[in-house]
Formats: C-alpha cells, sequence, structure tokens
C-alpha cells in the first residue's frame, strides 16, 4: 500500500512538471516565447499560499493557472515594463509577488517571483495572494474596496505588484487631483510614506509623473 501511494506521488509531481508551461490561454506558446528573448531564468508553476497554514504551522502551497520566474528585483521590473503591453495585447496579466531579501557576503539581494496569468480579474488575484495589513487592521476586502473606489474617482488602474504587504498599481489616465489621491493613499498606508516615500511630497510626485501609486504596510 506504501509502495503504491509513492508511486502516485511521483506521477503527481512528473505530470505536475509536464504541465508546468502551461498558463491557460491560446497563446500560451507565444507568450514563453516572448519571455525567453528576455531572460534565461526557470519557468516554473504559480502557486499561491494557502489563507490556512499546515498542522505544524507551515504554509501550504496550492497551484494556480500561470507561470513564474525568480528574479532579482531589477531584473523583475525591467521585464514586466518590456512584457506588459504585448501580454496586455494578448489579455494576459503580469506582475510580481513573493518580494524576498537576502544577505550574503555583507551583499543585500532583493528578489521577486514575475507571474504570468491568462485572463484573470485584479482583485481575483489581490484576493488570492491576500494582501492586508493586520497592524492596521486592514484586510484585503478592505483594500480591494479602496481601489474600487480609488478608480471610480481618480483613474482606472492595472496593479503591478500584489503582495501579501504591499501593492502597487499603474494609474492607466492621466490623474485626477493627484495631491488628494496622495493624501488619502496615506491616510491608508501611512508606512508608504514615512518609512519609503519619505513625504506626501514625493508620493504625490510618484502619481503624477510615473503615474504609479505604490502601498506597503510594514
Amino acid at each position: 500500500m506504501q509502495r503504491i501511494f509513492l508511486v502516485l506521488i511521483f506521477l503527481s509531481l512528473f505530470f505536475s512538471s509536464c504541465s508546468k508551461s502551461e498558463i491557460g490561454g491560446n497563446r500560451d506558446k507565444e507568450v514563453l516565447e516572448l519571455v525567453r528573448k528576455f531572460t534565461n531564468s526557470k519557468i516554473e508553476k504559480f502557486y499561491i499560499r494557502s489563507q490556512e497554514a499546515s498542522k505544524d504551522g507551515e504554509d501550504i502551497l496550492l497551484p494556480s493557472p500561470g507561470i513564474s520566474l525568480r528574479m532579482k528585483e531589477d531584473e523583475a521590473l525591467d521585464l514586466l515594463g518590456k512584457l506588459r503591453p504585448r501580454l496586455e495585447e494578448w489579455k494576459y496579466t503580469i506582475f510580481l509577488t513573493g518580494y524576498d531579501a537576502e544577505f550574503e557576503g555583507g551583499n543585500y539581494n532583493a528578489f521577486y517571483q514575475v507571474v504570468i496569468v491568462y485572463d484573470q480579474d485584479k482583485y481575483e488575484l489581490l484576493r488570492k495572494i491576500g494582501t492586508s495589513a493586520p497592524r492596521y487592521n486592514i484586510d484585503t476586502d478592505s483594500i480591494e474596496k479602496k481601489f474600487k473606489q480609488w478608480e471610480e474617482k481618480y483613474s482606472s488602474m492595472r496593479f503591478v505588484i500584489i503582495d501579501s504587504d504591499s501593492i502597487s498599481a499603474l494609474l492607466m489616465d492621466p490623474p485626477k487631483n493627484p495631491k488628494q489621491l496622495a493624501k488619502e493613499a496615506y491616510d491608508f498606508c501611512p508606512d508608504a510614506v514615512e518609512q519609503n516615500l519619505g513625504s506626501l511630497e514625493e508620493m504625490e510626485k510618484m502619481i503624477l509623473e510615473e503615474h504609479l501609486l505604490p502601498l506597503w504596510w510594514d
């Protein structure tokens, strides 16, 4: 019985690895070819963390349609910028998640998972990742509600970073009243200013010049 169980595990892992390049769209092959034009990083299946931990407290990873590549932060951002326009034409979404920092030999290296999925709503992805700020009693639903309000009030948005404690959105239209948006963003996420950008003016500048709204909770 134990042998049969081990064989089933092996077969499961085998077929999982064989299908790891499947994203779920009708242009997956072209997407993979496009990715390979810019990077040789290993392409893996996309996994999300379950909202429930295992009995021993370890994270449970669940497979989700899509692919991911672990890359250094600057390389990940560069790849996102190069691929996003074409992928959006094909109804694919690219975003960064899984921020990780390593200290080795006195050097600091930051990494992201570059994720590509097909035809998935950005708020569905937000819920899958489970972005939240427990220290401020802000849950995923609150973040979704706030961004929907901002989209209605200021500009449509694309999420370019969706992580457990951070979310960055690209404003797709010329931002209306960036000063007011910066103030509302600060009220909702003070850490983004106090521990990252440094001032409300810098947040406003980021919105106005980069069309980017970066939120991060400590």
